[in-house]
C-alpha cells in the first residue's frame, strides 16, 4: 500500500455528495490517473442540499453538483455506484476494503465523505426530516394551504422549513427546548430572529420541550398537546460514520483530512461526517456546512495526491429564512460582548459582532453576523481568514457604527 505522501494507485470515496463530487473532481484536475470509485447510498446523482430547504419546499428544484462544476462523473470515475449503501470498512497492512450488502471494493485509500443524519429520538413514529431529496418530495407533498404543521427546533433547518412552509400557505407552529431560536447557533442573538416569526404568521414556542411526537400529535413538557398533519424534526444532526465503528462522534481527522487513530493514514474523511483538529483553534471541531464540505473535498484530493495540506478555515454559514440572508463568519464565543450593528427593530440589515478582549485589554473580533448585509460578513471573514483564534483587533465605536465599513474599524 502508499505510504502517506504519496499517490495512491485507487482510490475509494464514499459518499456522493458536496465534498465527495468536489474531491473526484480535485484528483482528476491535479492529474490524478489512478482507479477512482465513488460509491454513494441515494440513487440519485451527486445534488446541491441547500436548496432543499427552500426552492425544492415551495415548488422549486435543486441543481445537480455536475452541472455546477461542469463534469460529468461518469467521466472523472471509473465507477460511479449510485444506491450502493456502505456497512464496513477493513483496513490491514494489504489495503482497505469498503463493504456493502452483498458487495466489496479495495483500494489503496478511500475517502469517507457520508455526512450526516438527523436526529429523530425514539419513539417518534411517523415524523417527517429534511436531509436528502427524497425527504424533501415527502415534506413538499404535505405543506399544502392550510395543512397544520409543527417543526421541532429552530436551529438553522427549522428556521428555512417554517419560513417556507409558511410561504406557501400552511399553519406553522415550531417548538423549540431553548428560549431563543438559533440559541445553539448564535446565543441570545437569536432573540433578534424572532419577530421574524410572528411577522410571516409562524407561532414560536420558545422554553419548550417536546417530549413525544407522531406525525399527527406532538405532546410538550407541561403536558399540552399539538394536532397536526405533518412533524418535521429538526434537533440537529450526527456525522453517518456509525458503519466505521465511529458511533455519533464522526471520524476524526487532521487538518490534511487524514484520519487519525486506528483508520490512519489511508482513511480520509471531509464535511459532516468529519471532525477535524484545527490549529487555528486549537480544538477539535465538527465537520461544518456547505462551503466547509465544499472545500475539504478539495483539500482532501489535495492530499490524496500528494500535496502538503493545512485545512483550517474560519467557520462560515449562509441561511435564508423569511425572506432574509443571514450569514455567520467565525466562531461565536460564549463569554464575548455583543455589539449590534443597525437597527433590527427597523426591518432593515443588521450585524451583530462578538467581541472578547485579550490579556492585554485590547478588543477582539472574534465572529460576525449579518442581516441582508453582505458587504460586512465578506469583510469580516477576510480579516478573520487571516488572524488566529483570538481573532482580530478592532475598535468597538466604529465596528457599532453601520455607516463605518467592517474592515475600517479592524486594527489588525
Amino acid at each position: 500500500m502508499p505510504s502517506p505522501g504519496r499517490r495512491p494507485d485507487s482510490v475509494l470515496v464514499v459518499g456522493a455528495g458536496l465534498a465527495g463530487t468536489y474531491a473526484v473532481a480535485g484528483l482528476r484536475r491535479r492529474g490524478f490517473d489512478g482507479h477512482l470509485v465513488m460509491v454513494g447510498a441515494e440513487p440519485h446523482r451527486p445534488y446541491d442540499r441547500p436548496p432543499l430547504s427552500k426552492a425544492v419546499l415551495t415548488g422549486g428544484s435543486t441543481t445537480r453538483l455536475e452541472d455546477d462544476l461542469g463534469e460529468d462523473l461518469d467521466v472523472l470515475c471509473d465507477e460511479l455506484l449510485l444506491d450502493h449503501r456502505v456497512t464496513g470498512l477493513d483496513v490491514d497492512a494489504s489495503g482497505v476494503v469498503v463493504r456493502g450488502e452483498g458487495w466489496d471494493e479495495p483500494a489503496d485509500a478511500v475517502l469517507v465523505t457520508t455526512g450526516a443524519r438527523p436526529v429523530v429520538p425514539a419513539g417518534w413514529d411517523g415524523v417527517l426530516v429534511l436531509r436528502t431529496l427524497d425527504d424533501a418530495a415527502r415534506l413538499r407533498a404535505a405543506l399544502v394551504p392550510g395543512a397544520r404543521l409543527v417543526v421541532a427546533g429552530a436551529g438553522w433547518i427549522g428556521a428555512e422549513v417554517a419560513s417556507s412552509a409558511a410561504a406557501v400557505g400552511c399553519q406553522v407552529t415550531v417548538v423549540e427546548a431553548l428560549p431563543t431560536p438559533l440559541g445553539r447557533e448564535i446565543g441570545t442573538v437569536g432573540d433578534l430572529t424572532r419577530p421574524w416569526y410572528a411577522a410571516a404568521g409562524v407561532q414560536l414556542l420558545t422554553g419548550r420541550r417536546v417530549v413525544s411526537a407522531t406525525g399527527e400529535r406532538v405532546v410538550l413538557d407541561d403536558g399540552e398537546e399539538l394536532v397536526a398533519d405533518a412533524v418535521v424534526a429538526a434537533l440537529g444532526v450526527l456525522p453517518d460514520a456509525g458503519w466505521l465503528g465511529s458511533g455519533a462522534h464522526g471520524v476524526e481527522v487532521g487538518a490534511n483530512l487524514r484520519a487519525v487513530g486506528p483508520l490512519a493514514p489511508h482513511v480520509l474523511a471531509a464535511g459532516d461526517c468529519a471532525v477535524r483538529w484545527s490549529p487555528r483553534y486549537d480544538r477539535w471541531v465538527a465537520g461544518g456546512h456547505w462551503e466547509e464540505a465544499m472545500l475539504a473535498g478539495d483539500a482532501a484530493a489535495a492530499t490524496l495526491a500528494g500535496e502538503d495540506v493545512v485545512h483550517d478555515p474560519v467557520p462560515y454559514v449562509f441561511s435564508t429564512q423569511f425572506g432574509r440572508e443571514v450569514a455567520l463568519a467565525g466562531r461565536p464565543h460564549a463569554g464575548a460582548r455583543v455589539l449590534v450593528r443597525g437597527e433590527p427593530a427597523a426591518g432593515e440589515g443588521f450585524a451583530a459582532a462578538w467581541v472578547l478582549a485579550d490579556t492585554a485589554g485590547q478588543d477582539r473580533l472574534v465572529a460576525l453576523l449579518t442581516v441582508d448585509r453582505p458587504r460586512d460578513v465578506a469583510q469580516a471573514r477576510r480579516a478573520l481568514g487571516g488572524a488566529d483564534g483570538t481573532g482580530v483587533p478592532v475598535g468597538t465605536a466604529a465596528l457599532g457604527d453601520p455607516d463605518v465599513p467592517v474592515r475600517a474599524a479592524l486594527r489588525g
